[in-house]
């Protein structure tokens, strides 16, 4: 994607700040917690999915993307005993 011919500053209408806006299917949470496990920082462990629905757009993403080692992590949460108490199934 980044080695394609970009346009031509001001010829496309996104663009913000002068930057081309790229658009996602993803809502900003969904993304916030992506990037999270994408750029870990070593004084922090990867965030915490603890709702059946966080686990499900996170892996929906991951899969989307291709990052299989994101997804491996991010089913290991269907094992947190917070997610099973709740969906057990």
């Amino acid at each position: 994607m980044f080695e394609l011919p970009q346009p031509a500053v001001g010829t496309t209408d996104d663009t913000k700040d002068g930057l081309p806006v790229i658009s996602v299917q993803e809502d900003s949470k969904t993304l916030d917690t992506f990037l999270r496990f994408c750029y870990p920082s070593t004084l922090a462990e990867d965030p915490s999915l603890d709702s059946l629905t966080d686990i499900l757009v996170i892996l929906g993403a991951a899969r989307k993307y291709s990052l299989d080692l994101i997804e491996r992590k991010v089913c290991q949460a269907l094992a947190n005993p917070k997610v099973l108490e709740v969906e057990p199934l």
